[in-house]
């Protein structure tokens, strides 16, 4: 029995770890469930520590969001004037 458990706890934490995603939404993206464009990228385990069920950010997560817009949004935001 107590095999049979852990073989199904190792199985689940495999698949949380390659399934877990964090999702960087606005609040009304995020009530409906509609996101407007998704970029994935790499996390790193020196930035958007976890604070209880949220995380935190400073200047160097700022930053990286503000260059992920500039990369991804600011073309588009030109297209659109």
């Amino acid at each position: 029995m107590l095999e049979n458990s852990l073989a199904v706890y190792q199985t689940w934490w495999q698949n949380y770890g390659e399934f877990d995603k964090t999702i960087f939404a606005t609040s009304s993206e995020n009530k409906k469930n509609v996101f407007s464009k998704i970029i994935e990228f790499k996390d790193t385990d020196d930035m958007f520590n976890p604070s209880g069920l949220a995380w935190k950010h400073g200047e160097k997560e700022v930053d990286y969001l503000k260059k992920l817009y500039q990369k991804n949004f600011e073309h588009d935001a030109s297209l659109n004037s």
